[in-house]
């Protein structure tokens, strides 16, 4: 695939701060750079003594005492702000002792102890040789009102980019069986990957956002890989808050990037979208597929939620005006920030920790066995729809707008949204839904996926986890009319086999019927499991670029499919893992599941989305379309047969024990599979 790789292109507001010249003063042994009294000393006259270029004796020069004036000191100045002294106006400035930076560099320096003029180091005159008079150093604004302090541009020190030490083999944990169906706790583990010593930082706002970054007006340090550092969460949040729609949109971007870049450790360069490029790709699809598109950003930040809505061009603002005021919280007299092709909102009062536990309390719901008969998680649903979905969904009626593309905040990127309800219906059933990364880090480029062929593999049987019986009649569903392509099976299901297989050919569809995990931690702590072995992100991600499926030389991989993985629950970095899966296998997209599904609903599930994509050509809505049939009841188990939508039987294996009638209309069945990437 071809990456639409990022590149950090900041622009922030900054405040000049004039410096003024300091005078060349002399300054008493008891005086302060910037305070005390100033006490101006009679001249002794002196005949004239003609000076030659060399070295002369100091002539003794006995002290006049004199009373002090009883001038009134100067003020104190506040931190931030250099003021110069007042220079004495009685003072000759023809006399050599007054001015210690003229004296030659070779004249002795016998001068007596009580000379005011002995300790030129004192001398308030630092100002940096390489600030040309006049010039003023630009310093940024990190928060209103805040004191600041001019500091002298230095010279930037040049790159390391030494190359790192070898790293010890990965070694893939062996992970516990746990049964099908049941929801999965947290991981304990919380190593972080090893950051990459010669990935040089091209974000110019890491000293704005990253947290003990140094100012990049501020004395120079060698710049050190973007993941080496951390995010400055609050300050980011807190200008991500005031910011209008184009310079959001930028924050956005490059937030999300810097996240997925450092956690799959992938090089990503190139330029930000800007509201504008968003909206004429939307556009373009728009003519393209027929489908009508939302690009919704969707930020948790502390005390409100920020959600930034970008249509094709010439889109129309609910209510004929385009003057719609964002937040009350913010800024004074800040109104909205509305493009001809943007909208933001503001929800106050939700803040970042009730969103969270709404959505684990949805999840909790939706995947008890034990309250698979009921409606319990409604509760959770309507409240993340009125705080996700209702303040924005006026402008999505007004522009009938079809598919809601999302590109979610930490913790939020394993919320099934297709299951969130407005009271009378699911979301699923207004819009098609995706989750992406970033519009940056995705391919959005369009083609009819029905010329491809599929790669269907998998396994049913396991040494150290559940039998999946359901998979050979998944893959063979799948790989049938319309679709044509190959299936591998149990002990063909192999790494070895796996790359030998995709060195020989090219294949626009896999599909991988086994169980997968994604896990916080280092990127091999989540994996897909082959029949053989277990395979880490990291060498999943290895291995595409051995195959060339990120690169623009091959036909790229138009969806990746992982029938049976679940993903860690309020887990951040699960989250990436799991989101990021198409950036970093170089698919397109790629299709995957929250949590564990029953081997009946994936099995049917999995039947029907085949189905549907033969027949709709866009992922997004082909898996919508598998979505509804189960909820109303149109894809079900009857009688140990499994029923699609238009009507096709098909024999479910004996292993599975099922010989009655089962629903599959719950939204655990259905809501926990979820499009990444290239919806189109």
């Amino acid at each position: 695939m071809k990456l639409l790789k990022l590149g950090m292109k900041w622009v922030l507001p900054v405040v000049l701060v004039a410096i003024a010249p300091a005078p060349a003063i002399t300054q008493t042994q008891n005086q302060s750079d910037v305070t005390g009294p100033t006490v101006p000393i009679d001249p002794v006259p002196v005949d004239p003594v003609p000076v030659d270029p060399v070295p002369v004796d100091p002539v003794p020069v006995d002290p006049v005492p004199v009373d002090p004036v009883p001038d009134e000191p100067p003020p104190i100045i506040p931190t931030g702000v250099i003021t110069p002294l007042p220079t004495p106006t009685d003072t000759p400035t023809e006399t050599p002792t007054e001015t210690p930076t003229e004296t030659p560099t070779d004249t002795p320096t016998e001068t007596p102890t009580n000379t005011p003029t002995e300790t030129p180091t004192e001398t308030p005159t630092e100002t940096p040789a390489d600030i040309p008079p006049g010039d003023t150093p630009v310093i940024p604004v990190d928060s209103p009102g805040e004191v600041l302090t001019p500091i002298p541009i230095q010279t930037l020190e040049p790159i390391n980019t030494d190359s790192p030490e070898p790293s010890a083999p990965i070694v893939i944990p062996e992970n516990p069986e746990i049964p099908s169906g049941e929801e999965i706790p947290p991981p304990v583990s919380e190593n972080n990957p090893e950051p990459d010593p010669t990935t040089e930082s091209t974000n110019p706002i890491q000293g704005q956002i990253l947290e003990d970054a140094p100012s990049t007006t501020g004395e120079a340090q060698p710049m050190s890989p973007l993941s080496d550092q951390e995010v400055d969460r609050p300050g980011y949040e807190s200008q991500l808050a005031v910011a209008d729609v184009g310079v959001a949109v930028q924050m956005l971007e490059e937030y999300q990037a810097m996240e997925f870049g450092n956690y799959l450790e992938v090089q990503l360069f190139g330029e930000t979208a800007t509201p504008d490029d968003i909206a004429q790709t939307l556009y373009d699809l728009w003519q393209a597929t027929g489908n009508k598109s939302a690009f919704i950003y969707v930020s948790a930040l502390a005390e409100q939620l920020e959600l930034v809505m970008i249509f094709p061009h010439n889109f129309r603002v609910s209510g004929g005006s385009s003057d719609l005021v964002a937040s009350t919280d913010l800024a004074q007299g800040l109104i909205e920030r509305t493009t001809d092709i943007a909208v933001r909102e503001t929800v106050p009062n939700v803040s970042q920790t009730q969103l969270f536990e709404q959505v684990q309390n949805l999840r909790s719901e939706l995947t008890n066995s034990r309250k698979i008969n009921t409606r319990s998680y409604l509760p959770s649903s309507q409240q993340l729809y009125q705080s996700l979905i209702a303040p924005m969904e006026a402008q999505l009626e007004a522009n009938g707008i079809e598919t809601l593309v999302f590109s979610m905040d930490s913790g939020l990127r394993t919320l099934p949204l297709g299951a969130l309800h407005d009271g009378e219906q699911f979301l699923v059933e207004k819009y098609a839904v995706a989750l992406v990364p970033s519009f940056g880090l995705t391919d959005v480029t369009y083609s009819d996926i029905r010329n491809r062929e599929v790669l269907g593999m998998g396994s049913a049987i396991f040494e150290d986890l559940n039998p999946l019986p359901g998979v050979p009649t998944e893959l063979q569903n799948i790989v049938s009319d319309p679709w044509k392509g190959n299936v591998f099976l149990n002990e063909e299901f192999t790494a070895a086999n796996f790359r030998k297989i995709n060195l020989e050919k090219q294949y626009g569809i896999i599909h991988l019927a086994t169980h997968a995990e994604f896990q916080g931690g280092n990127l091999d702590n989540s994996f897909i499991t082959f029949y053989d072995s277990r395979v880490g992100l990291n060498q999943i991600r290895d291995l595409a670029t051995e195959l060339g499926w990120n690169t623009s030389q091959n036909p790229p991989i138009e969806l990746l499919t992982l029938s049976a993985c679940r993903t860690a629950v309020g887990d951040t970095q699960a989250e990436l893992g799991f989101a990021g899966l198409a950036v970093l296998s170089g698919a397109k997209a790629s299709l995957a599941s929250f949590w564990y599904v029953s081997d009946a609903g994936t099995l049917g599930l999995m039947s029907e989305f085949y189905s549907q994509l033969g027949e709709k050509p866009l992922k997004a809505e082909a898996l919508r379309q598998t979505q509804l049939a189960l909820l109303r009841g149109e894809v079900r188990i009857e009688n140990g047969m499994l029923v699609l939508s238009n009507g096709t039987t098909v024999p479910l294996p004996p292993e599975l024990g099922i010989e009655k009638t089962m629903n599959l209309s719950h939204p655990y069945f259905w809501s926990a599979f979820t499009m990444i990437g290239n919806w189109n």
